[in-house]
């Protein structure tokens, strides 16, 4: 066992020189930095339109994009602005701030939710315990969990046993997170 330390302390890791930055990566860093003020809302949307047409005209393999998951993030998106117009929900207390985008991750996912629920409370942590354990649940409470049933699927004609065996073990980490919300941040 000394032989072994007094060679690890001797033993000088090897440097690896960094990997080659392919030059065709720069066209696009440029237009992720013009995409970001755009997604926070610093220039108008239609500079968003820049980096997609160019990412179309330019990569092929940006057609190959799951076009369905996608419409269907947006329509997540669509869906939650409208109810933050129909509902205005109040949420007074922090059991509120987390309870509702929990609940309401299981319809809608934990993104959308968040975005609805973040401007009618001020308590963070609460919403973001919320949305988290809300990713957990039924398949759409984490838009992650659609992509992974949807890699499940290929190749595969009928999905099985995913679907119980999911909701089982997600429910469950979905009861464990509202337990472990009440346990260690309480009823404030």
């Amino acid at each position: 066992m000394a032989v072994s330390l007094a060679l690890r302390i001797r033993a000088r890791p090897r440097t690896l020189p960094p990997p080659p930055v392919d030059r065709g990566s720069y066209p696009y860093v440029a237009l992720l930095a013009l995409f970001l003020p755009v997604a926070l809302k610093l220039l108008p949307l239609w500079v968003g339109a820049i980096p997609l047409l160019y990412a179309l005209a330019r990569d092929r393999g940006a057609l190959k994009v799951d076009y369905f998951l996608l419409a269907t993030f947006l329509c997540f998106f669509g869906f939650t602005d409208n109810l933050l117009h129909a509902l205005r929900p109040q949420l007074g207390s922090p059991v509120q701030a987390f309870l509702y985008p929990a609940l309401a991750s299981q319809f809608i996912s934990n993104v959308p939710s968040t975005l609805l629920f973040a401007d009618f409370t001020a308590d963070w942590r609460a919403l973001l315990w919320g949305v988290s354990v809300g990713g957990f649940g039924t398949l759409l409470g984490s838009l992650a969990s659609l992509i992974a049933y949807k890699l499940y699927l290929r190749g595969r004609p009928r999905p099985g046993r995913f679907l119980p065996v999911f909701h089982a073990y997600s429910l469950i980490a979905l009861g464990l997170g509202v337990l472990a919300f009440f346990l260690l941040e309480g009823f404030r």
